[in-house]
């Protein structure tokens, strides 16, 4: 899977619409959202930027280059020893209103506003949640096929529950039925 050009487009309307300049994009879910790519960077820096005007563009460590590889976004690599700060407020304006990830460190926003004092900050939430509440065709998809997995794991799962078995020989099968399925639960069954 690779970005999501119209995710990206409704982001820059609504940033258009709300005089919104660009919106950093950090949480390893937001990016993935926009990118397809699913990168866990720890403490390092890895942000997608998506400005109002112009294309997007990304700032990762050079260690996820390959990750990244496929995705068709311009990408900013950095190394360590340099200023990942620097790279980003490069590629936002000197002035202006920008949303922020609201899972961003705030180390990284006290840097950027140091080498952006004229930007004002604001909060990414009235953004991305508008438009992650609006369910493209692919994330139908997607909930379409859980619903039916999950109704099918469910399903079977009753039928095992009968007198004398024990909450622990359920909860294992229930992990059972979600591996045959090819997937895990989003967390583990409690007993």
């Amino acid at each position: 899977m690779g970005p999501h050009p119209s995710r990206i487009k409704r982001t820059q309307l609504l940033l258009v619409k709300q005089e919104i300049d660009a919106i950093i994009v950090v949480s390893t879910a937001n990016f993935f959202y926009f990118t397809g790519i699913w990168i866990d960077p720890l403490e390092r820096l890895l942000a997608c930027v998506i400005r109002k005007n112009g294309d997007p563009v990304i700032i990762a460590p050079q260690i996820h280059e390959e990750e990244l590889a496929p995705c068709s976004i311009g990408t900013i690599l950095w190394q360590d020893g340099q200023d990942p700060i620097a790279l980003l407020a490069r590629c936002l304006p000197v002035e202006g209103i920008v949303a922020v990830d609201n899972l961003w460190p705030s180390r990284y926003l006290l840097f950027l506003m140091k080498q952006r004092p004229k930007l004002a900050f604001t909060n990414s939430d009235e953004i991305l949640g508008v438009i992650r509440r609006k369910k493209d065709s692919i994330e139908l998809g997607y909930l379409r096929e859980a619903g039916a997995k999950t109704d099918r794991i469910m399903q079977e799962i009753t039928r095992k529950i009968t007198a004398g078995v024990k909450e622990i020989e359920v909860a294992e099968e229930l992990l059972s039925l979600w591996r045959r399925e090819g997937e895990q639960p989003s967390f583990p069954p409690i007993y």
